[in-house]
């Protein structure tokens, strides 16, 4: 059985410790290599925005995430 490589990333838009630049060269390199990946970027998040304990934390993006994760995880962890 064959396992398929899979990458689910999210990425605070306005995270001072991974600039918009590095989010980009993450991308081309993925696409590059021809990696089976999502990458989802949110504008308005800062790092650490699924973390209720810090101020960065973002209640949209936080929730949206999660969806997005549980998605992935019914599509690609079935058992």
């Amino acid at each position: 059985m064959q396992i398929e490589q899979l990458l689910l990333l999210f990425f605070g838009g306005a995270d001072s410790f991974i600039p918009k630049e590095r989010i980009q060269q993450i991308d081309s390199r993925f696409q590059e290599l021809g990696t089976n990946y999502q990458l989802k970027v949110y504008d308005n998040a800062e790092h650490g925005f699924f973390c209720q304990e810090r101020s960065s934390y973002n209640l949209l993006a936080a929730e949206n995430s999660w969806n997005e994760l549980t998605k992935f995880w019914k599509k690609y962890l079935k058992n």
